[in-house]
């Protein structure tokens, strides 16, 4: 695993394009599309909060990323094989427990978890539902978030089975 340490999220992210352009390697995947893959990375960024949170060269700017989070955090109307809001906020989608549909708002939970018990490692979340994703030509690339709270601060450990990191 390579660990890229940036002041800002707008520096790692460049940081994160240089490493896979420079030190990763060709492939083609199951759809026969060409992408570069490379070991595992880390950002430790020194302050997430602080501008720049885009890089100037990123293909997405501020507006976009605000638009962005806002449907992540708030839902959609628009309709997608599936999309992160439901899968994080009512995840259980076609899926059944004792008779009755499961919806697991896995953000609440970790609140709750992290709220309970700071020095926790069980505030995750998860996308994949095997039920559905299985079957799906466009499956969902985040498939995991663990919360940590240390030395009081927020982590996060996301991972993703496929990142886009020019996007």
């Amino acid at each position: 695993m390579r660990i890229i340490r940036a002041p800002t999220l707008a520096r790692a992210h460049e940081l994160a394009v240089r490493t896979v352009l420079e030190k990763g390697w060709a492939l083609e995947t199951e759809n026969d599309e060409a992408t570069i893959e490379c070991e595992e990375l880390a950002l430790d960024v020194e302050s997430p909060e602080s501008e720049p949170m885009v890089s100037p060269a990123s293909r997405f700017q501020q507006r976009f990323l605000d638009a962005y989070a806002e449907n992540l955090l708030s839902g959609s109307d628009a309709k997608f094989e599936y999309d992160y809001h439901r899968r994080l906020f009512d995840w259980g989608e076609r899926l059944a427990t004792e008779g009755e549909d499961v919806h697991v708002d896995q953000i609440a939970y970790i609140s709750r978890k992290l709220a309970a018990a700071a020095n926790s490692r069980r505030a995750v979340a998860v996308t994949w539902n095997p039920v559905i994703d299985e079957n799906l030509d466009d499956c969902p690339c985040l498939q995991l978030v663990q919360c940590l709270l240390r030395d009081g601060k927020l982590q996060m450990k996301v991972v993703f089975r496929s990142n886009d990191i020019l996007s």
